[in-house]
């Protein structure tokens, strides 16, 4: 996946395994701004990296790039590469992980140069997926498969583990209907 911000494109490559076990396999940041070219020419070259399989052969990657911040950047980037797509996340509750995608126009300099699948993503329910796994991976001290957990290296430092543990969920109970409400709430700045 890939994270779109103004002065930097931020990506992580995450193998999946049965039960929802999960590796951080590689991640980078890629400094530079993103309205311009250089930072996608170097997105280029990462999303075309193979990465070794414990059992041999090489894996490819299937990518995904936000495309909420230089949105038509990020169409553009991902129109005519077959492993990268072009993700619209979504707050709220059972919403799928990963909805029925739709053709979007991409546009360059006032003019359409295409369309591209924008596939909406349903982040409330990845949140607490990821919330959930990072309790039980920690809990378990790793000595036991359990399905769902995560697994990182010393590389992934305190920053890394201040951006996925940036946002809580919160709850409240609604005054009339006594209904719990819960949604994320955003407690640190960055969270890519």
């Amino acid at each position: 996946f890939c994270d779109v911000q103004g002065g930097y494109l931020e990506w992580g490559v995450i193998a999946w395994g049965p039960g929802g076990e999960w590796w951080v396999v590689d991640r980078d940041v890629i400094l530079g701004d993103t309205a311009g070219d250089e930072v996608w020419r170097r997105l280029d070259e990462v999303t075309r990296r193979s990465y070794p399989h414990a059992n041999g052969g090489e894996l490819d990657v299937d990518w995904a790039v936000d495309t909420g911040f230089r949105t038509q950047k990020a169409y553009a980037f991902c129109r005519g590469r077959p492993n990268v797509r072009a993700f619209d996340g979504r707050p709220g509750w059972k919403l799928p992980f990963l909805g029925k995608p739709k053709p979007v126009k991409v546009i360059e300099n006032g003019r359409v140069k295409g369309r591209v699948k924008l596939w909406p993503t349903g982040t409330w329910e990845l949140k607490s997926a990821l919330h959930w796994s990072l309790t039980v991976s920690i809990e378990a001290k790793y000595q036991t498969p359990l399905q769902g957990r995560g697994h990182w290296s010393e590389r992934e430092d305190e920053a890394w583990a201040q951006q996925i543990t940036a946002e809580v969920l919160k709850e409240e109970a609604d005054k009339k209907s006594g209904e719990i409400k819960r949604w994320w709430e955003k407690v640190r700045e960055r969270n890519e």
